[in-house]
């Protein structure tokens, strides 16, 4: 399923899982574990059963994963919003930028779509007070 502009991308515990040597169900419990409030210690001393026996720092490495992740798919729907507002998302630019994997890469599939930002001289320009400044600045 493709994600949309509308739609916030689904985060594949898998990857941690795979990347850190746990199993997905030990991943994805402690997880839940985490995001009901319980701390690191609490996991490590009193649910082992449902961690698989993690130690803290495995623990520790799973919550930063997902902490990463979790930013990285905030990024993703932000842009995806904000390219699809200046109607120039593509299905293909949709597509690659679901699949970058990286922060940079998606930073750089939106540089040409990032709005720049306005100096208040382009600003008053843009509001017709050119000519107004060129008659202040001749009188001088």
């Amino acid at each position: 399923m493709e994600p949309t502009a509308d739609q916030p991308h689904v985060i594949d515990l898998s990857i941690i899982a795979r990347d850190l040597k746990l199993a997905p169900e030990h991943v994805e419990k402690t997880l839940a574990l985490l995001d009901a409030g319980n701390t690191i210690s609490f996991i490590t001393r009193f649910r082992k059963d449902l961690t698989g026996a993690m130690t803290e720092p495995q623990i520790l490495a799973v919550k930063q994963a997902v902490a990463q992740l979790r930013g990285l798919t905030e990024r993703k729907s932000f842009i995806l919003k904000s390219i699809a507002s200046q109607d120039k998302l593509t299905d293909e630019l949709r597509k690659e930028i679901a699949a970058a994997s990286t922060l940079r890469r998606i930073e750089d599939l939106y540089l040409p779509f990032k709005p720049q930002k306005q100096s208040r001289a382009a600003t008053a320009r843009g509001q017709g007070l050119e000519p107004l400044a060129s008659d202040i600045l001749s009188a001088t």
